[in-house]
């Protein structure tokens, strides 16, 4: 008998094979979920476990495990890439080093996704931004619904925008 799992996975060189279904198995079949930008089923899977296996970013796996959430990993990179090339600023405000961004307001799409951790890790790192003096503004809330921390223990703004 054959398991059937509802599979969350984007289309990468190493997913192609199994998507296509050159690679495939007696015991177990994949019922793929189309998601336009695959990130949009991780607020799914972390939230109501939408999926028996799912693609899922580094930084929201560990956040839904921090939070109890009944998940396993499967180490397998899907997909990388190097998270420098991310950082966008407006190019009418002249030339900034990344210390222009000390005490700053700075709009990311959710304070928990992998590239924003990358980025602030980044930043702080190599760099020395002051991560805890940038106002962080954010316009999509967190794939895991109980994350409220940000990297100074402080909650985050309650404000938002559409950026």
């Amino acid at each position: 008998m054959t398991t059937r799992l509802r599979t969350l996975l984007g289309d990468h060189p190493g997913t192609s094979a199994l998507k296509k279904g050159s690679i495939k198995s007696d015991l177990v079949a994949c019922d793929f979920v189309d998601y336009s930008t695959t990130n949009k089923g991780f607020k799914p899977m972390v939230r109501e476990q939408a999926f028996d296996v799912s693609e899922m970013a580094i930084v929201t796996y560990l956040m839904a495990k921090s939070f109890g959430k009944p998940m396993v990993l499967l180490p397998n990179v899907v997909v990388a890439r190097f998270q420098h090339a991310y950082a966008l600023y407006n190019a009418k405000q002249g030339m900034m080093k990344p210390a222009d961004l000390n005490g700053k307001r700075v709009g990311i799409r959710s304070f928990t996704t992998t590239t924003g951790a990358w980025l602030r890790g980044i930043l702080a790192n190599d760099y020395g931004v002051d991560l805890d003096s940038i106002d962080w503004v954010t316009f999509e809330d967190a794939h895991v619904a109980s994350s409220r921390i940000r990297p100074s223990g402080r909650l985050p703004a309650s404000r938002s925008c559409r950026c």
